[in-house]
């Protein structure tokens, strides 16, 4: 009776993953020791995006609506879908600069919650496994992100069905640290994503990627997420349900099995 109760109790520990966002968000204001290594990404993502935005009006935006209105032979309709594609350039490049320049700022301070929350993983990392599924799941996002971004151009129900489409990407990324620490690849990765937790990745990516495509509010949300990932993976490392599960060796499995008797030798 005893034993029952104490998985009960461990099960109650888990709380739905998209709740995850907000605890990050929560636990982020909570904690002095992550503001420094969150304010300066945040200086020089401010910096790229205003950057962004007023480049790309400047100099993209004519050229493409002269180009799309000569080919519609429509003047306006050509200015409206140039403005659409502006947008959609400039959520690429901030998107890609968080990506590609972010990862190692995301990185310390996913290991910082770790820490804080007494949290120790053996780094078991590999730079040619990391950076190959690294490039995978970014090249599967971009895809992802082109195709469907103007979903959002629906109003609410556009934007809902964007972050649901997205959100496993989504949840698997902000974990992608995670998997590194413990040396897993793609494959493996996809087969813990795509598992027992598919369901709790795709709500908690849906709530994220929500979150980031928030106008203003998304310099800070993004934080939140990344800190909420990390709050999420110590649950699953005290429960005995993170990747590391992956990692069970097959052999040793069968070295401590008894062994088979010999065969009976058959009678003429």
């Amino acid at each position: 009776p005893s034993s029952s109760a104490d998985d009960k109790s461990k099960e109650g520990r888990m709380k739905p993953a998209y709740r995850y966002c907000t605890d990050g968000l929560g636990f982020l204001f909570a904690t002095p020791k992550l503001w420094r290594l969150a304010i300066c990404p945040l200086l020089l993502l401010f910096v790229w995006s205003v950057l962004s935005i007023v480049l790309l009006f400047a100099l993209a935006l004519r050229p493409q609506a002269l180009a799309i209105g000569a080919a519609l032979q429509h003047e306006a309709g050509g200015w409206v879908l140039a403005v659409v594609i502006v947008l959609l350039e400039i959520f690429l490049s901030i998107w890609l600069f968080l990506t590609i320049l972010f990862g190692q700022f995301e990185d310390k301070i996913f290991d910082k919650v770790l820490e804080i929350k007494g949290v120790v993983i053996e780094d078991r990392s590999n730079m040619a496994t990391n950076l190959g599924a690294q490039i995978t799941l970014i090249l599967i996002q971009l895809v992802m992100f082109v195709v469907f971004f103007p979903l959002n151009a629906i109003p609410i129900l556009g934007t809902y069905f964007y972050c649901r489409i997205n959100g496993i990407f989504t949840g698997w990324a902000l974990h992608m640290h995670y998997f590194e620490l413990y040396g897993i690849g793609f494959k493996k990765q996809r087969e813990y994503v795509m598992g027992d937790l598919q369901s709790q990745y795709a709500y908690f990516g849906a709530m994220a990627t929500f979150m980031q495509i928030l106008p203003f509010f998304n310099f800070f949300l993004m934080w939140g997420n990344v800190v909420g990932a990390a709050l999420w993976a110590c649950d699953l490392w005290r429960e005995g349900k993170g990747p590391g599960t992956l990692l069970t060796s097959r052999p040793e499995e069968t070295d401590t099995s008894s062994p088979s008797p010999p065969p009976r030798p058959t009678l003429p």
